[in-house]
């Protein structure tokens, strides 16, 4: 195929060789499909690349593959060697060209079937992204799913970090519990043996108080008898001073009868002195009357009656004698019974002052010592609750404070002791006072005092109700360590 105006020469070589001109007639491969550019059907994937054969070295864009070089021009009238050798030549570039286009063929032929592959491979590809293509919907809906399960997912991540971040939380408190319950299982045997102790020397504090509440009991009982058999000495004394003022009263009244009757007595010895004169005077009349015998029986009346009157008189007097002395002996009676009341009233008040003194003297001592018993108590209840906020400092100060604690409760054991036995020594005074009626003490001080032990017991019962919370208060603090326990019990479940 070198131009247009040439015949074909497979025709020739047809006639010229018969078999040769079978393999001439072939026709011509049909010429190869244009290239197509490799599309990306799908997005997300890549097509296998196809590796196209390449053409060999010898071929260029510019050569024609049959192109036959230009026949030499025959001889227009040779001999016929010559001509053989024209068409010789002539088929021998026939030939190579026929097998240049057969190996041009055989190349393209190769090149058709890996294009052939390719295009199988590329109708396949077409028809999966066709496919995807369909299912493209169904893709963007899957996207929209895998869209809204990245969202839930990275909210899953969000939530898993943070729930991890919770954990390592919880992990951490879990070993801060875990120290913590370590620290109070330690603590607990301690604070176990110091709350038994401590409720120990409550106890014994307790039936100090108790003890100490029955004795103010028995002081304040004593006191109140004490004030009683006061007021009853008070009213003896009034009574004594009543019956002395009586007495001064009788006396008075004795003295001015014994006065009457001296006087009395007096005018007597006058009448006496009168009816003697007066009976001289008789007996001058009666011897005047026995020289009048005409008057006789009249003097003698008057004689009788002067007799009668004389006697009457003496009889009187008699008696008024017999008063006076009487009266002088109750006098003198009374003077005495007055003169030793009056010092035995002196006696039994300046023993009654005596005792006062002493009374109030062991009253004061008494108050002293409850003074101090109810510091004592306060600073034991203080140290007490120092003891109760202070359960997580040291064992040295918790020792110390225990034994500060311990020296309270003896100090406190030692005064109340002390008290107990003022008690017994006032219980003592207060039984030899009543048995020799003592004088009355001072009703204002005895009131105050009486006033001041109510109140002192008043507040040993408040700090008793104190201790009693505290107790209740350590019975709380117990079942919130349980409690703690419990729940920390749970989380190693848990875990």
């Amino acid at each position: 195929m070198g131009s247009s105006e040439e015949v074909d020469p497979l025709a020739e070589l047809r006639e010229g060789q018969g078999s040769d001109a079978e393999a001439a007639a072939t026709a011509a491969p049909p010429p190869l499909p244009p290239r197509r550019a490799s599309v990306a059907l799908r997005p997300a994937m890549t097509l296998p690349a196809v590796r196209m054969p390449t053409r060999p070295s010898a071929s260029t864009a510019a050569a024609d593959p049959f192109g036959e070089p230009t026949e030499p021009s025959a001889p227009p009238e040779g001999s016929l060697p010559e001509r053989l050798d024209h068409f010789r030549t002539v088929l021998r570039q026939k030939v190579e060209t026929l097998q240049r286009a057969r190996t041009l063929y055989a190349e393209r032929e190769a090149e058709l079937r890996t294009v052939r592959v390719s295009e199988t491979t590329l109708r396949g590809q077409l028809v999966e992204a066709q496919g995807q293509l369909k299912a493209r919907p169904v893709q963007k809906e899957s996207a929209a799913a895998l869209s809204r399960e990245s969202a839930r997912a990275e909210v899953a991540e969000a939530r898993v970090a943070r729930l991890e971040a919770e954990l390592l939380q919880v992990e951490e408190d879990r070993k801060d519990l875990s120290r913590s319950l370590a620290d109070v299982e330690a603590e607990l045997a301690r604070l176990s043996d110091e709350l038994a102790r401590e409720r120990e020397s409550r106890g014994a504090l307790a039936e100090e108080l108790i003890g100490a509440k029955e004795a103010l009991s028995l002081a304040q009982d004593r006191v109140s008898e004490l004030v009683t058999e006061h007021l009853e000495t008070q009213g003896a004394l009034e009574a004594v001073r009543d019956e002395y003022q009586a007495t001064l009263a009788e006396l008075e009244q004795t003295t001015e009868r014994l006065r009457e009757a001296e006087r009395e007595r007096e005018l007597a010895a006058a009448e006496r002195t009168g009816l003697s004169v007066r009976v001289g005077q008789l007996e001058s009349l009666l011897s005047d009357a026995e020289w009048s015998n005409n008057s006789l029986e009249e003097v003698r009346a008057h004689t009788l009656e002067v007799e009668a009157e004389r006697d009457g008189a003496l009889a009187e007097s008699g008696d008024l004698s017999e008063k006076l002395a009487l009266a002088e002996a109750e006098v003198e009676r009374l003077r005495e019974r007055m003169e030793s009341e009056v010092a035995a009233l002196g006696e039994v008040v300046e023993s009654a002052e005596a005792n006062v003194a002493r009374l109030e003297e062991e009253l004061r001592t008494v108050t002293a010592d409850r003074q101090d018993l109810s510091r004592a108590l306060a600073e034991v209840e203080a140290e007490l609750e120092s003891l109760r906020s202070a359960k997580q400092a040291a064992p040295e100060e918790d020792e110390a404070r225990e034994e500060g604690a311990e020296s309270r409760a003896l100090e406190a054991e030692a005064q109340a002791e002390r008290l107990r036995q003022r008690v017994k020594t006032l219980e003592v005074a207060l039984e030899g006072a009543r048995r020799k009626n003592p004088a009355p003490a001072p009703d204002a001080e005895l009131l105050a005092e009486r006033d001041q032990l109510r109140e002192d017991v008043a507040s040993m019962k408040r700090k008793l109700m104190a201790a009693e919370l505290a107790l209740e208060t350590a019975a709380s603090h117990k079942m919130k360590v349980a409690r703690l326990e419990a729940e920390l019990a749970q989380l190693r479940k848990a875990k």
